[in-house]
């Protein structure tokens, strides 16, 4: 199986250098290359995997995880959406915004939204 190098490269921006994204994202990849019987991931397949991503089909089991914290509750939702984009090399809480300050995974949330 063969990946396009643009294909690569965003791969590469969506996980922010976390190895087990860019192996979700690859994997299903892999899988949805598969189905369309082919050997090359190109931008055409690379687009329906991140639609299924955002949709919650690719990675159902995530998607699980993500729908039983969240549940029906906004404040949860926008507590997660506010971890997630923090700056990574700060971790404290931020009394003049009252945030908590953890890690930046926007690129991900991109693709999610």
């Amino acid at each position: 199986m063969n990946f396009v190098s643009d294909v690569i490269t965003e791969i590469a921006e969506l996980s922010q250098g976390y190895p087990y994204l860019v192996q979700l994202i690859g994997k299903e990849s892999v899988n949805k290359a598969n189905q369309l019987n082919s050997n090359l991931i190109d931008r055409h397949i690379f687009n329906q995997v991140k639609k299924e991503i955002a949709s919650g089909k690719a990675f159902p089991t995530l998607e699980r995880q993500y729908l039983r914290a969240v549940g029906d509750s906004e404040d949860r939702k926008n507590l997660l959406y506010i971890l997630a984009n923090q700056e990574e090399d700060k971790t404290m809480f931020d009394t003049e915004v009252g945030k908590l300050v953890l890690k930046k995974l926007e690129g991900m949330l991109k693709v999610l939204k």
